[in-house]
């Protein structure tokens, strides 16, 4: 007889298979297939993270301080499984940076723009009503001529992530195929990702401008 751990096992596995499949392959898959998950549960963080977010999110105040910026700590990508290959460490809504010509209204409406992350994130994606993935929009928009605003006046959203040793490779410097697939689904929804090492940031802890050098090399630009 099966147990009721391993069935749970499984059913978690063919809902992230599931949620995969539905953000990578788009219409081609046209999932989800599987119904939504409403049971109560919870994910394990390392007590590290929670620590070192703050670190940087201090220093990413310094780095994009010509911005306003909305910030969520462990924060869940909405519309996906509870599983912590979906779980951003530190997740930043940052404000446009005005043009020079913007009068005080406008700026006033950029600021009331800015909002929780999460709910951003929500608004943009939801598998079980949107036709193509969020990066298909994206990409359309683009090519239709809408959102061709500069990079320096689009609202952007930030997942910073804190990989832990587990999370990389033998040689240390590699992520491991789950976290390079977070990575993946974090662009593809529009995200831009910071992946930093744990063990880097203890490093540069003390070292503020190196600090600030090592966040602004780990940002890569949302998948388009």
């Amino acid at each position: 007889m099966i147990s009721c751990s391993l069935l749970q096992q499984a059913r978690a596995r063919l809902k992230l298979l599931d949620s995969a499949l539905t953000l990578e392959c788009g219409p081609k898959y046209n999932g989800p297939l599987l119904p939504k998950d409403f049971s109560a549960k919870s994910v394990n963080v390392d007590g590290r993270i929670p620590r070192f977010a703050a670190v940087v999110e201090n220093s990413l105040k310094a780095l994009f301080k010509n911005s306003k910026c909305v910030t969520e700590s462990i924060a869940r990508v909405p519309n996906m499984p509870l599983n912590e290959l979906y779980i951003i460490d530190l997740f930043l809504h940052k404000m446009p940076i005005p043009p020079p010509t913007s009068t005080e209204q406008e700026v006033d409406v950029l600021e009331m723009s800015l909002q929780r992350p999460s709910e951003v994130l929500r608004q943009r994606f939801n598998p079980r009503y949107d036709d193509v993935v969020v990066a298909s929009k994206m990409a359309t928009s683009k090519a239709s001529g809408r959102g061709s605003r500069s990079k320096e006046e689009e609202a952007e959203l930030i997942a910073v992530l804190i990989h832990l040793p587990e999370h990389f490779c033998s040689g240390g410097r590699d992520l491991i195929g789950p976290q390079m697939m977070r990575v993946r689904h974090l662009r593809l929804l529009g995200c831009s990702v910071m992946s930093l090492s744990l063990e880097k940031l203890a490093e540069l802890r003390s070292q503020p401008q190196a600090l600030l050098d090592y966040l602004q090399e780990s940002l890569s630009p949302p998948k388009v």
